[in-house]
């Protein structure tokens, strides 16, 4: 997978879920952005990552991780550092940007990372 596909899918998956994936305590109350929350979403660079080489030893570590890198390099998704970046990028999309505006905040990475939106 190429930088340009794990774009795609990114931005193919966060579009459809529509929402951020978090965890949930017991009380209903959300604890935070998830890799793959307990409700079965995933966030940006969760939905890269298949069920069995999803551990939860990379909840609340960055991207930029050597347990996340180590992940994504051994599922054939590129780790140099420019990837590495637009991946940050996405990630904040998910954990920061209300879900109405990941449409346009995805745009802008598109164009940052590519020099165009499609």
């Amino acid at each position: 997978m190429d930088r340009r596909e794990v774009f795609d899918k990114v931005k193919t998956h966060l579009l459809a879920q529509g929402k951020p994936a978090y965890s949930f305590d017991d009380d209903g109350l959300a604890s935070g952005c998830m890799y793959h929350g307990n409700t079965g979403l995933k966030c940006a660079i969760g939905c890269l990552i298949p069920s069995y080489h999803y551990t939860t030893e990379i909840e609340g570590k960055g991207v930029d991780s050597l347990a996340v890198c180590a992940i994504l390099k051994d599922i054939g998704v590129p780790t140099d550092a420019a990837s590495v970046e637009m991946y940050q990028e996405l990630q904040e999309i998910h954990d920061v940007v209300d879900p109405d505006n990941w449409a346009e905040r995805i745009d802008e990475i598109e164009e940052q990372f590519f020099g165009e939106s499609r």
